[in-house]
């Protein structure tokens, strides 16, 4: 969707704030917005718009009256914010939105708080992630045979962990091969880029972290009643930024190459109009969840 078309609609929702008698065009507006994001398999409409200044948008309307209904283009900008690209692009705004929120004290609606709220929580750990870069220590190289060195990096697919060179061509040639997709990162004709991969990562081993005292106790009534061909999986949903859980726990058939003593970690995640559910690039040992512990 060109982005001269996108501010073309913002531009005349916010004309139509003008006149009260034409308040309701402008919240009209935001749904012909999101149907344009709705209609993207990728998250570039949607920077395109908050470039073109729909945050703007949604403020003036939540000043004319905090009760006006644009929730749901809120809440897909909300969801979307898992994402480096879109997270990027609402920092671009949030000089001149969010931050300004913070201090007048008005309540806008929950449209922007939603988004304030989303964009606080992803930016936390997106800002340990560009400036500490301590993921480079915490995540474990993908080649089984060491020695290893004290960092890693990721593979341009986004599936694997690498300490060195060294290790990337061992582990090519013995297993991922088959199925690394080169420059496309999982896979998905580039509707995320590399660097969105490896934050979700990121930000999803943060979250089980936090969560590990529940995800604990949602395990502990069938931890021991596994069958030889079944593990846990933890999927992450940052797709919905109404519904704050923990992390759902499934039970599942072993993967190749896996085994019951294995927890599969996964993300939902919102680009463009589909949720998507993605495997993370590590994983836990079932021994991590049998009691509250620091997790690596």
């Amino acid at each position: 969707m060109p982005r001269s078309l996108l501010a073309s609609v913002i531009s005349a929702a916010k004309h139509c704030l003008t006149r009260s008698e034409w308040h309701e065009d402008a919240v009209e507006a935001t749904r012909l917005l999101l149907t344009f994001c709705g209609f993207s398999f990728d998250s570039r409409t949607l920077v395109r718009a908050i470039d073109a200044g729909v945050l703007d948008l949604l403020w003036e309307i939540g000043r004319c009256n905090a009760k006006y209904d644009t929730l749901p283009l809120a809440g897909h900008i909300a969801g979307s914010m898992g994402l480096a690209t879109a997270l990027r692009a609402a920092k671009r705004a949030y000089g001149r939105i969010l931050d300004f929120l913070d201090m007048d004290g008005i309540d806008r609606g929950r449209s922007i708080a939603i988004i304030r709220e989303a964009y606080a929580l992803h930016y936390r750990s997106y800002f340990g992630y560009r400036q500490r870069k301590d993921w480079k220590k915490y995540f474990s190289c993908h080649n089984a045979q060491g020695p290893h060195n004290s960092t890693v990096r990721i593979c341009a697919c986004g599936r694997t962990f690498y300490c060195s060179g060294s290790c990337q061509r061992m582990h090519w040639y013995a297993r991922h091969r088959s199925v690394c997709s080169g420059y496309e990162p999982w896979s998905m004709k580039g509707r995320v880029s590399l660097n969105d991969a490896l934050f979700l990562a990121v930000h999803v081993r943060e979250r089980i972290r936090q969560w590990q005292p529940n995800i604990v106790k949602m395990i502990a009534p069938d931890i021991d009643r596994l069958r030889p061909n079944e593990q846990f999986s933890i999927t992450v949903d940052i797709s919905d930024p109404l519904v704050q859980k923990t992390g759902d726990v499934y039970i599942e058939d072993v993967a190749p190459y896996s085994s019951s003593d294995v927890v599969l970690i996964k993300v939902c995640f919102r680009v463009g109009c589909v949720d998507r559910i993605q495997p993370m690039p590590f994983t836990y040992r079932l021994a991590d969840f049998r009691t509250v512990k620091k997790l690596s």
